[in-house]
């Protein structure tokens, strides 16, 4: 495959990437397959953590940095500063790589660039903020970083800034910011909706006034702009770029884009019979046995006896998925609504639809279990 590499200063390189400059230099296959497959795993890792802690603060900053660590080398690259010198170079070249051929496997489909954008950007987040608060030199490479990817912001003039002094200082929650010389940049605020949803910033006339400290809610919104848009183009264009690579490239990029690394919920599995509409309940309480998603569904249907049709969809069929055979589904499903629901209103209102998912109604398909991927916006 073909990719090109973005020029860097051979004297200080910046590791933190904004990735406007696709790569085109000569690379194998199985080398990057091995590149693309570790970056999934650094990917996971970031989604495992970001659901334990909260994002931003030291817990998670840690809880990364030890994730990231038990992954290996290829780990290492997004923990380390641009003030690590050591193998900075190849770094780079695997990280760029990574991205990009993770960005064609997940243009695919709006489910996987949800969850590709909304990784890539957590990992971004975290990897400017180490940058910027733990490097030797952080404020000179941010500097340098902004300056390249022409992301320029400019500052509130002080004239300004002592008009609207006493509305910033009632209005700025950010701790450690002084007034007095603290830079302020005025932006739309939807360029920064996670400052405003919080109320953390001065708003007026539909611009929020974003003290320095900040700075990186307004570059982690310009970069999932630029990365939703370059995956939104990709995705339209995928089919006529890569034609001539059909026997090679598809197959890989097929692979990568429905590569799960935990457990596969969503794979066919023969129904035997061997689980019981009793056992659910005591499966579901056994902590680990059931994924959280499905775990979740459970409580909530026993204390409301009822689920909506998606969330009737996403737990029937992974009870089908786990081996719960048809008349055991429907015994379940009867008892699980019967004190809202009496037996000829269970068969009228939801019966065909257990049945159908079991491919005896209908076009008969045999349906399997939802994919993480298609569960996981239900659930953010």
């Amino acid at each position: 495959m073909e990719f090109k590499s973005p020029a860097v200063s051979k004297h200080k390189l910046i590791r933190l990437q904004f990735y406007s400059c696709p790569p085109s230099q000569t690379i194998e296959l199985s080398e990057l397959e091995d590149y693309a497959v570790h970056r999934i795993r650094v990917l996971k890792c970031v989604e495992t953590v970001g659901q334990d802690c909260i994002r931003g603060t030291k817990d998670y900053d840690d809880k990364i940095i030890a994730e990231l660590g038990k992954i290996g080398g290829f780990g290492k690259i997004f923990t380390s500063c641009s003030s690590s010198l050591k193998n900075a170079k190849e770094d780079i070249h695997k990280d760029i790589i990574s991205h990009f051929i993770l960005q064609v496997a997940y243009c695919r489909s709006e489910d996987l660039r949800r969850w590709f954008v909304q990784q890539e950007v957590d990992l971004f987040r975290f990897r400017f903020l180490n940058e910027r608060n733990n490097s030797v030199s952080g404020p000179e490479i941010i500097s340098r970083f902004l300056h390249e990817n022409h992301l320029n912001f400019t500052p509130i003039s002080d004239t300004e800034r002592i008009n609207l002094q006493r509305y910033l200082v009632a209005g700025t929650a950010t701790t450690g910011v002084d007034h007095n010389t603290t830079a302020f940049y005025k932006v739309h605020f939807t360029k920064v909706p996670d400052l405003v949803r919080s109320r953390r910033v001065f708003v007026q006339g539909g611009y929020a006034f974003v003290p320095e400290p900040d700075l990186v809610s307004l570059v982690v919104s310009c970069f999932r702009t630029s990365l939703s848009r370059n995956l939104s183009h990709l995705g339209l264009t995928l089919c006529s770029r890569i034609a001539c690579e059909e026997n090679r490239i598809l197959p890989l990029l097929s692979t990568l884009s429905n590569r799960y690394l935990g457990e596969d919920y969503s794979a066919k599995a023969p129904v035997t019979g061997a689980i019981k509409a009793d056992d659910i309940d005591g499966f579901a309480k056994q902590p680990g046995l059931f994924p959280p998603c499905m775990a979740q569904l459970h409580e909530a249907l026993k204390a409301h006896h009822h689920l909506r049709h998606a969330g009737r969809m996403q737990y029937g069929l992974f009870l089908k998925g786990i081996g719960l055979p048809l008349e055991e589904s429907l015994k379940f499903w009867r008892k699980a609504f019967s004190p809202k629901c009496d037996n000829d209103q269970f068969n009228k209102a939801y019966a065909y639809n257990i049945r159908h998912n079991y491919g005896k109604e209908g076009k008969r398909a045999d349906y399997t279990p939802y994919s993480c991927i298609k569960v996981m916006p239900n659930f953010c």
